[in-house]
C-alpha cells in the first residue's frame, strides 16, 4: 500500500517515520515540467507589466512638462500684466550687421546674439526668460544678474540648473555640454519662445537672427510673437487671436556635427537656445532634424502653448498650413486649432 498513516508510524517505529516523511517530501516537490510552466507565467507577466509601467511614467513625465510649460505661461501673463507688453525675445547692444547667406553672393542684414553673449560689459545678448525669472518665483536669481554685462559676465547665475526648464522627458540637467553656450556643464534650456513660421536664423555661421522679410524671413507676414529683438509684443498686436497663436514649445536637443542639425542650448542666452520657428525653411514638421524647429522626447508629437496660456499636445503629423497658420499672429489666416 502506497502512502503513509498514522498507524503506519506507530508500527513502524523511528524507520516508518522517517519513510512516510520522505514520501510527503517527493509527493509536493515541483517536476520540471511545472517549474517551466511557473517560469514561463512570470514572464509573461513582466512582459505585459513592465510596458504599462513605462507608459504611466512617461504620462507622469510628459504631464510635469506640462506643468513647467504652464508655470512659464504665467509668468508671461503676470509679466504682461506688470510692462502692458511680453518681454522682449533678446536683448542686444550692438548693432545689426551684414551677413552672406551661406557665403553666397547674397547679404543681409541680422544680429549675431551668440557673439555679443560672449562679449564684456557694456554688452547682453540675453533671452526672454532672464526677464521672466521674477515672475516664476526665481526672483533671487534675477537678483543677482548684473545688468551692465553680458551673459558670460553672469556665468555663476547663468549656469543655474533651473528645474522648471527642463522637461523630465528628457532631462534633469545639461545632458550635452557640446551645444551649450561655452560648453558649460549646466543652465540648459528644453523650452523655446515661438518667433513664427518664418525662416528665422541664418543656417551657417553663428546662427544669426535675420532682421529682414526677404524669402519669409523674420519680419514675413507669419512673424511671430518673440520676432523681433528689444521689442515686446502686446497681447493687442496678436491679431489672429490669443487662442489660435502660438506663444511657446519644447525644442530640439540636436548634435549631429552639422550647421542645421546642430543646436544651441542654455536659458540665459537669446538667438536659437530658447527660440524655434514653427515653418521655417521649407516648413518641416516638428520633431524633423533642423536647428530650428521644436521637438521633444515625447512619442509622437510635442508640448505647445497659445497666448491663451493653453498647454495642447501636437502631433509630428500636424498639417503644415495649420502649422504655418498658428505661428504667425497677424496673417489673417482661417486655420485654427480646434
Amino acid at each position: 500500500m502506497n502512502g503513509c498513516s498514522s498507524s503506519d508510524n506507530l508500527r513502524g517505529g523511528r524507520v516508518s517515520h522517517y519513510k512516510c516523511r520522505s514520501q510527503l517530501r517527493a509527493k509536493h516537490a515541483f517536476t520540471l515540467v511545472e517549474l517551466l510552466v511557473v517560469i514561463s507565467i512570470i514572464g509573461v507577466l513582466v512582459a505585459i507589466t513592465v510596458p504599462a509601467v513605462q507608459s504611466a511614467r512617461e504620462a507622469m513625465r510628459r504631464s510635469s512638462c506640462q506643468n513647467n510649460l504652464r508655470q512659464l505661461a504665467l509668468g508671461l501673463h503676470n509679466y504682461q500684466t506688470a510692462f502692458k507688453s511680453l518681454p522682449p525675445p533678446v536683448v542686444m547692444t550692438r548693432e545689426i550687421h551684414l551677413v552672406p547667406v551661406c557665403g553666397s553672393a547674397t547679404i543681409l542684414p541680422a544680429a549675431n546674439i551668440w557673439h555679443e553673449a560672449a562679449q564684456g560689459d557694456g554688452h547682453h545678448g540675453t533671452s526672454w526668460i532672464l526677464a521672466l525669472l521674477p515672475h516664476v518665483e526665481l526672483a533671487s536669481a534675477y537678483e543677482k544678474w548684473d545688468f551692465s554685462t553680458s551673459v558670460v559676465g553672469n556665468e555663476s547665475v547663468a549656469r543655474l540648473d533651473l528645474p522648471i526648464l527642463y522637461c523630465p522627458s528628457r532631462r534633469s540637467s545639461v545632458d550635452n555640454p557640446t551645444i551649450m553656450f561655452r560648453g558649460w556643464l549646466s543652465g540648459g534650456n528644453d523650452y523655446g519662445a515661438c518667433l513664427g513660421s518664418t525662416n528665422g536664423y541664418h543656417n551657417c555661421g553663428s546662427h544669426e537672427l535675420w532682421q529682414t522679410d526677404y524669402q519669409g524671413r523674420t519680419f514675413s507676414e507669419f512673424k511671430g510673437i518673440f520676432y523681433k529683438m528689444n521689442h515686446g509684443t502686446k497681447f493687442s498686436e496678436i491679431l489672429d487671436g490669443l487662442s489660435q497663436t502660438v506663444m511657446l514649445g519644447e525644442l530640439q536637443r540636436l548634435d549631429d556635427g552639422d550647421y542645421e542639425t546642430t543646436s544651441h542650448d542654455g536659458w540665459a542666452t537669446g538667438g536659437v537656445s530658447t527660440h524655434f520657428s514653427l515653418c521655417g525653411d521649407g516648413c518641416r514638421s516638428p520633431n524633423k532634424p533642423h536647428f530650428e524647429t521644436p521637438g521633444s522626447h515625447h512619442t509622437g508629437g510635442l508640448n505647445i502653448v497659445t497666448a491663451d496660456g493653453a498647454v495642447r499636445f501636437t502631433t509630428d503629423s500636424i498639417e503644415l498650413d495649420l502649422l504655418e497658420a498658428i505661428g504667425g499672429m497677424a496673417d489673417a489666416s482661417t486655420r485654427q486649432l480646434e
